[in-house]
């Protein structure tokens, strides 16, 4: 009798212990303790949430957002001078090109366009990936642009012309992210599935492979990837489990590994 009541009250506590926090929870909205900004832009539509911003290269007083409301708002010293109309759901990407003539805005409508960041009219509509557009990457000529979508594709567009230079296929998965190697000669671009690959821009062919198996060993997929080395050569690809992976385009391998970095996605 006296075992069995241990056990229940045994029971009772197991019930009474306090749920853990949940995490990745976003913090309640709160008044800030102080505000040093200089000047603040508080205009979108309905007070939607901003997602995205880009800042001119050649005149940092000027500056691009959108988010969730539909529209580019564009200012100049904190004071909305344009708003670009034409994509019908949240805006997730802005891009000015490197020599700041134009401005490219990735959506989840499936679309990225491109506009003249002088007029603010609208140049291309580019609707040649079939996802929701997850990064965009200018060349240094400003005559190309990169973006990769959900639907597992990369595109290079000819921005003068609108009109598609390249596919770039083999991910199972989102194209998460992007860039070029130092040289330009090279175009690294990296999934969700959890895989690297190296193009040969000019050809669309995969020089270098790094698969989903030879990254995390959670086959976690890939959010973050920096050129280490300058050269082009040696990469980090950081990924949905929090690990980081040490890759080598020279050798074709993955060469550290560093796992449990951090408890969530590298960002």
């Amino acid at each position: 009798g006296g075992g069995g009541g241990g056990g229940g009250g045994g029971e009772g506590e197991a019930e009474e212990e306090e749920e853990e926090e949940p995490q990745g929870e976003m913090p309640s909205e709160k008044e800030p303790e102080r505000d040093d900004s200089l000047a603040v832009f508080a205009g979108a539509k309905d007070g939607k949430a901003l997602h995205s911003l880009s800042v001119h290269p050649k005149d940092p007083s000027i500056v691009a957002c959108a988010g969730e409301s539909d529209e580019i708002y564009i200012t100049k010293d904190s004071k909305l001078v344009a708003t670009l109309t034409g994509h019908t759901d949240t805006i997730t990407l802005l891009e000015f090109s490197p020599d700041g003539t134009t401005l490219a805005s990735g959506c989840m409508d499936n679309t990225v366009k491109l506009w003249d960041s002088e007029k603010w009219e609208l140049l291309h509509n580019l609707q040649d990936l079939c996802g929701e557009i997850e990064c965009l990457l200018w060349h240094s000529s400003s005559l190309m642009l990169v973006g990769g979508a959900t639907d597992a594709q990369a595109v290079m567009w000819n921005v003068k012309k609108g009109t598609v230079a390249q596919y770039f296929v083999g991910h199972r998965a989102a194209v998460t992210c992007c860039n070029w190697a130092v040289d330009r000669k090279r175009l690294i671009t990296a999934s969700a599935d959890g895989s690297v690959f190296v193009f040969n821009p000019k050809t669309a062919e995969a020089e270098v492979v790094f698969p989903t198996k030879d990254l995390s060993r959670e086959q976690a997929g890939v959010t973050q990837l920096i050129d280490l080395s300058g050269n082009g050569d040696m990469w980090a690809a950081g990924c949905e489990d929090g690990s980081i992976h040490i890759l080598s385009v020279a050798k074709g391998k993955v060469v550290a590994h560093l796992d449990n970095v951090h408890d969530q996605s590298i960002e």
